[in-house]
């Protein structure tokens, strides 16, 4: 089990602060790598960072953000009700991850990133293909007791769609523009950052990366209902993958184009004249059918989320961004 890691180094290793120039020493340094100060003369006051805003508080403003979208039920009008939602949701995560941001000292640049030269999408696409037939399957199969005991709620479920036409809502052109601003910019952009940006590495500073991993990805999972399964393991592979390539750009874009595709297969279905009535004496084989995708998608999967797992002794994106930054400029 990974220990915590300290709030400067970002490993377990113990450094201190040099509060002259700011560079991090070993802890046995008498003096600053890089200024020559004495460090037993200056007083050893590390930064804030990500300390500064404590566990506790990201769980009460997540839980404040959770239930601001409840308003929503009140509203007639479609439209209306996905206005709300996005707003005081994703509203909401805005101003919290200003917030810790501002509080915290952050630097933008170092939490960021910047995509490395010559990336291959290629593991990012996988992904993405993966994940797609992973977060489909595990929903229906999640679905499947709801499907037996109720089916009257399984109906619900079928009847739901991403895009309306106008015998749902009066405007559906704005509707519609509106859930794929939502669906491919809005959400992977605010998602990432508060969730994989900020969440993340608070949690891993105080219980170790794999906590910090697992507790944020059960988070973000959490404001997707019933596809909560594909959205945990969703949010694993992104936190991965942001250990691995020290950016969050790259979770942005491949969040946004898990998203873009999950929407076009939406419009897809609608073209093609789907028939979402529920038939019982299908069940059993579109139960089989799911199985047999989710274990197709499983290896892509895992297989890439085993291959970007960070190692121990790993340092957070934050800081080995910040030390690149510094060497880079010595």
């Amino acid at each position: 089990m990974d220990l915590p890691q300290s709030e400067l180094s970002g490993t377990n290793e113990v450094l201190v602060y040099c509060t002259r120039c700011g560079t991090s020493s070993q802890a046995e340094s008498r003096f600053c790598t890089d200024c020559g100060a004495s460090l037993s003369d200056l007083p050893q006051a590390p930064p804030a960072l990500f300390n500064a805003v404590g566990v506790g508080w990201y769980f009460a403003a997540f839980a404040l953000v959770f239930f601001s979208a409840v308003p929503a039920v009140f509203f007639d009008q479609l439209f209306h009700a996905l206005l709300v939602v996005t707003v005081l949701t994703y509203g909401g995560l805005t101003l919290c991850s200003v917030w810790a941001i501002g509080r915290g000292k952050l630097v933008l640049e170092h939490l960021t990133g910047h995509i490395p030269s010559h990336y291959s999408w290629r593991s990012a696409i996988f992904l993405v293909v993966g994940m797609i037939a992973y977060s489909l399957s595990a929903e229906w199969i999640t679905y499947y007791p709801i499907a037996i005991h109720w089916p009257e709620a399984y109906q619900e479920f079928l009847n739901q769609r991403l895009f309306l036409t106008r015998q749902d809502v009066a405007d559906p052109v704005l509707y519609n523009i509106l859930m794929v601003a939502t669906l491919v910019v809005i959400a992977p952009l605010v998602e990432e950052i508060f969730f994989r940006m900020l969440v993340f590495p608070r949690l891993s500073l105080k219980w170790g990366t794999t906590a910090g991993i697992i507790v944020s990805s059960l988070m973000f999972a959490s404001l997707h209902d019933m596809a909560w399964v594909g959205a945990f393991v969703f949010g694993v592979a992104s936190c991965a993958l942001y250990m691995r390539t020290r950016t969050i750009l790259i979770p942005i874009a491949v969040h946004s184009l898990n998203n873009a595709l999950a929407a076009l297969l939406g419009w897809w279905a609608i073209e093609q004249g789907w028939d979402t009535t529920f038939d019982p004496t299908a069940l059993q084989t579109e139960l089989y059918t799911a199985i047999v995708l989710l274990v197709l998608a499983s290896p892509v999967v895992f297989g890439l989320i085993g291959r970007w797992w960070p190692t121990k002794g790993d340092q957070l994106p934050y800081f080995v961004n910040r030390d690149a930054r510094r060497s880079n400029t010595m």
